[in-house]
């Protein structure tokens, strides 16, 4: 078995024991409904990936490190990455763990802004400001 796909999987493994799942799920969907809002935030399909996988890992704490700066006098911070195969395989096993939910979400969020565009276009006509189409 190839060794990216492993580490990836263990990566999954120890964010799934210490985060709460639905927790995981509503991260990934806002990840989705922002790149569908804001395509540009993200600059290919391997920068959302990366995004995806940075903040699946986040809440867990496997993401993140600290050391100690003795110039400062204080703990730093800072993010833990991985090899660019691993975030691809974690990222592909996630869009396909979580594609049930994230076409249930798109498709609220679809029916949410057709309700609040035609609550725009009921009250641009009560209030006589409708353009003429």
């Amino acid at each position: 078995m190839d060794r990216h796909e492993v580490t990836a999987a263990d990566q999954m493994k120890k964010a799934c024991r210490s985060v709460d799942p639905v927790t995981s799920a509503i991260t990934i969907a806002a990840l989705f409904l922002m790149q569908d809002e804001q395509p540009r935030r993200f600059a290919g399909d391997a920068g959302f990936t990366g995004t995806l996988v940075r903040q699946y890992r986040l809440p867990s704490g496997i993401a993140r490190g600290r050391t100690y700066d003795r110039k400062r006098d204080k703990d730093v911070g800072w993010f833990k990455s991985l090899p660019l195969r691993v975030t691809a395989y974690m990222g592909r096993d996630l869009i396909a763990a979580y594609t049930p939910w994230l076409v249930h979400v798109r498709k609220a969020d679809q029916r949410l802004r057709e309700k609040e565009d035609q609550i725009n276009r009921d009250l641009a006509r009560a209030f006589g400001t409708e353009e003429a189409a």
